[in-house]
């Protein structure tokens, strides 16, 4: 079983919930915990407390095009089929690359009948693999200062993707919004758990990501947790009367002390002795049910 942690926003405990549902798992079955939130990967900092062994790095680059200037005749052809339009013909002089529009697709290399495209690499962040507490870890991480994050993450889910099926449980924690790579885990899922928070800004990001759901993944089992529901009642009450109306099963978490201790620690919530506990409980028993 597959299951994504996912949100519309950022920042409303979706790596709290994905690390502590996954530790419960662990009595069911073999897990892997996957971190897919290659900007601001956190389950290694949130499972500290217990130990997280890294055990293998791999580097991640993607495709640059260089330009051999020497064998460039101006024709114009990369900049005609570049979709990303990152390629710019300065007439009689050169051709440059707006790095920071380039797709790293390779189309210009394929149509320059000179070879004047050169592939560089570069270096955009690393797969660790590692262990804690009895499970697995599949960590995405972005190299600072670089920015496409969907590649170090597409290469991870697609280099990994066989080897997840070794698995019994797969908990994926998904990074916020609504983009490709978000749809694809989606996609790829079993089950997904929804996380909001009980504010405006949440309720609208949480609208967005449902409505790419009801559009194209109707039939995935889902649940919705509002984490700090308590916080704003008219907010949680408009987000059960969604989930009320489509009969989607939702799990409130109040705002708690414990909680945001716990998890500036680097403690997991399920392995105290608090009552915070049975939040989580109730989530795992919604997600096998």
């Amino acid at each position: 079983m597959i299951i994504a942690v996912a949100g519309g926003k950022g920042g409303v405990g979706k790596t709290i919930i994905a690390v502590n549902i996954a530790l419960l798992l662990r009595d069911r079955g073999r897990v892997m915990l996957v971190d897919a939130d290659a900007d601001n990967p956190c389950v290694e900092p949130t499972l500290r407390s217990i130990g997280v062994t890294i055990e293998n790095v791999e580097e991640v680059h993607r495709y640059r095009p260089k330009i051999l200037e020497d064998k460039c005749d101006l024709c114009g052809r990369c900049v005609e089929v570049c979709p990303e339009h990152a390629i710019i013909i300065i007439p009689g002089q050169r051709i440059m690359i707006v790095d920071t529009l380039c797709a790293g697709c390779g189309c210009c290399s394929i149509v320059c009948d000179r070879k004047a495209v050169q592939e560089e690499k570069v270096l955009e962040g690393y797969i660790k693999r590692g262990r804690a507490a009895n499970m697995d870890l599949l960590i995405s991480e972005l190299k600072p200062g670089e920015k496409r994050s969907y590649v170090v993450m597409t290469k991870m889910m697609e280099t990994y993707r066989g080897e997840l099926k070794r698995y019994d449980y797969v908990i994926v924690d998904s990074p916020p919004g609504t983009g490709a790579g978000v749809f694809s885990i989606l996609k790829n899922s079993d089950v997904h758990i929804i996380v909001t928070e009980a504010s405006r800004l949440g309720l609208a990001d949480f609208r967005k990501i449902m409505k790419l759901k009801e559009e194209k993944l109707p039939q995935k089992k889902t649940i919705v947790i509002v984490n700090k529901y308590d916080l704003n009642l008219e907010v949680t009450d408009e987000i059960e009367r969604y989930c009320r109306e489509r009969n989607i099963p939702v799990v409130k978490i109040p705002y708690s002390d414990n909680i945001a201790r716990l998890y500036m620690t680097g403690r997991p919530v399920v392995l105290e002795n608090v009552e915070e506990k049975k939040f989580f409980e109730e989530i795992l028993r919604r997600v096998v049910s």
